[in-house]
């Protein structure tokens, strides 16, 4: 049974670039874990490798969290007790822990050049070794106690032996010491590496699970050797499956562009209700047939014990559906507030009155599944720009009985009352009495009062379109029709 009252767990990105959707599915999962275990949440942001540092990223990183509802306990934001929470701001700790390291044995100064690094690892390459470092520095005493003022870095010195852990997702792991690089605990710059700043800090800030994508899980038995020799407790670990494309190959952005990026499904309008829940079904299930989730319900049934130790295949297609499930449960004003909230609307279209962007919200929304696609479903019909007048005649029909059929159509709105156009229903019939007293098929009718009212093949039917635009601007583009037919 877990301590709820000791768990503490980290949230730790990089302000390397844009949140993606493997960082995103890891701060989900903590978020759920600790709200579950009535524990605390941090985010502490990790800005150590200053090379990669990229200017606004953090900024954007506290706003995708905010907009996916991931909200923390502990941060550079709201504060807390085992603040600084950047890295950065952290640099004394660090020092003082590699200097602990040095005066016990378990980390030595390198001097090596990048030049003679190059060489051992190309030697070892051509030899079919493994690429790690040869212990050069520690082996040769005259380099370990040469001028101090030469540039260095602090190795970790890597015991004999075998490191073992269990982690909460894929049961016990074993790792030969012999396969672990004596990793560069501190940088020449004075700056942690990951492995050094990362051990140092959970252990500081009390974390007591350590939840990460499956490509730190190599790193593991590096951190737990540090734990051992600094003699603290280690956190429990646990390390999600690989998010992949459809090629079963790791998403990145090199090759999956923006596809990666939490930003990007913001800008194109999907909801974070819907994004929250698919992201919880990428490598966890409930061990039913359920797919939808509000996220108070995901806090309740998430269970480290469902997280699969397979890839987990990105699937647009299945976050397309979910997010246009979300989007059919607001109601048609909630959709204009969001499409207006969101910047969704052109200069042009955003000077609809909001009455008037429900109606076409109404007869658009089972054809949108995100917000981004309903400007470009609405404003070629607004604008309605020339269209061939062959268009205008169905397939099985000729132009003189869509001629016809066109003029009866004119004869309903002129005749229709103007209480009648708030009715699709009303509408509807009309046009089919069109069919029927004019012996006309359907196609003769619906299809050339449809081109008529939109100008396009593909549209919302004739009866909606005619509710939108009512029966003014209905009445000028069927004379228009007429005008290109006649």
């Amino acid at each position: 049974m877990l301590d709820q009252q000791s768990i503490r767990v980290r949230f730790a990105p990089s302000p390397t670039g844009e949140l993606h959707l493997g960082g995103a599915r890891t701060a989900l999962f903590s978020y759920l874990f600790t709200k579950q275990t009535n524990g605390t949440y941090i985010l502490r942001i990790e800005d150590t490798d200053q090379t990669r540092y990229v200017s606004g990223s953090m900024e954007r990183f506290f706003a995708d969290l905010e907009w996916l509802g991931i909200t923390f306990n502990e941060s550079s934001q709201v504060g807390g007790e085992f603040g600084p929470y950047i890295q950065s701001e952290r640099t004394e700790l660090y020092q003082q822990a590699t200097q602990k390291l040095l005066s016990e044995g378990h980390a030595y100064k390198c001097y090596c050049t990048v030049e003679r690094l190059s060489e051992m690892r190309a030697a070892q390459a051509a030899a079919k070794q493994p690429t790690r470092y040869d212990r050069h520095c520690l082996s040769d005493q005259r380099i370990a106690n040469s001028d101090q003022d030469m540039p260095y870095v602090v190795r970790m010195k890597v015991p004999e032996g075998e490191t073992t852990f269990t982690d909460l997702v894929r049961g016990e792991i074993t790792v030969n010491n012999k396969e672990i690089d004596d990793q560069v605990l501190l940088k020449s710059d004075g700056f942690p590496t990951y492995h050094l700043a990362v051990v140092v800090d959970d252990h500081h800030m009390q974390v007591s699970h350590v939840f990460r994508a499956e490509e730190w899980l190599p790193s593991t038995p590096k951190h737990l050797i540090l734990y051992h020799m600094f003699g603290w407790t280690p956190p429990l670990h646990a390390h999600f499956p690989m998010i992949l494309n459809k090629e079963r190959r790791k998403l990145s952005k090199r090759k999956d562009g923006e596809t990666v990026w939490i930003a990007n499904y913001r800008r194109k309008g999907y909801l974070p209700a819907a994004m929250v829940n698919y992201l919880a079904l990428l490598g966890w299930n409930p061990g039913d047939e359920r797919e939808f989730f509000t996220i108070d319900e995901l806090v309740k049934e998430f269970t480290l014990d469902r997280v699969h130790r397979a890839g987990a295949i990105f699937d647009l297609e299945k976050l397309n559906f979910i997010n246009a499930h979300y989007l059919r449960q607001l109601t048609n004003d909630e959709i204009v507030e969001q499409l207006r909230t969101g910047n969704f609307l052109s200069p042009e279209l955003s000077q609809q009155d909001n009455r008037q962007l429900a109606r076409w919200v109404q007869i658009t929304r089972e054809r949108m599944q995100i917000l981004a696609e309903f400007e470009p479903l609405v404003w070629p019909i607004i604008s309605q720009s020339d269209y061939p007048a062959s268009r205008l005649i169905f397939k099985k029909s000729d132009q003189e009985k869509t001629l016809r059929a066109l003029k009866l159509v004119k004869k309903v709105i002129v005749t229709s009352p103007e209480s009648g156009w708030d009715n699709q229903d009303d509408l509807q019939v009309q046009l089919s009495h069109v069919v029927a007293d004019g012996d006309f098929t359907n196609g003769d009718v619906f299809w050339s009062t449809r081109v008529a009212l939109s100008g396009l093949e593909a549209s919302p039917s004739p009866a909606e379109l005619l509710w939108v635009l009512g029966k003014v601007e209905g009445l000028t583009r069927v004379e228009r029709a007429i005008v290109k037919l006649s």
